[in-house]
């Protein structure tokens, strides 16, 4: 595609402080592009086919070595393969890693609701039906 090679051709090697890694499907949800993005500038830097380690890798190589050295935050989901292929292209990585607000919010609501599904399950068992019906209960201002 000659767009893709123009707009290649123009892009500067600046310094990326903060930076996004993803993967993003497209057409049938089975075809991916995993990205590097620049937080700061709101630009892709790199792109690459698929969403494996691989095409992340194939991605870090297409940033400068001083680009992967000015790194100083990473945000990304918290798929493990993200935090493999950040941990082997900018070290020290673990120290970089930026997990995004919405993935941990659902993970911790996804806890509360198990932790009271299991406590209304035990005093059900022990003939205590206080929790039912609360789940949604909102507190008042």
């Amino acid at each position: 595609m000659k767009e893709v090679a123009r707009s290649k051709a123009r892009k500067t090697h600046e310094l990326l402080p903060r930076i996004g890694n993803d993967e993003k499907a497209f057409l049938d949800g089975e075809n991916y592009v995993t990205l590097i993005y620049a937080l700061d500038r709101i630009t892709v830097e790199a792109m690459s086919d698929g969403n494996d380690t691989e095409s992340g890798n194939a991605c870090f190589r297409q940033l400068s070595s001083q680009q992967r050295e000015s790194v100083e935050a990473i945000a990304m989901d918290m798929s493990a393969f993200l935090v493999k292929r950040a941990k082997q292209n900018v070290p020290p990585a673990e120290t970089r890693i930026v997990h995004d607000r919405s993935h941990v919010v659902k993970l911790a609501s996804d806890s509360v609701d198990e932790a009271c599904r299991v406590e209304h399950r035990q005093l059900k068992r022990d003939g205590d039906d206080r929790l039912t019906g609360t789940r949604y209960l909102r507190q008042a201002n």
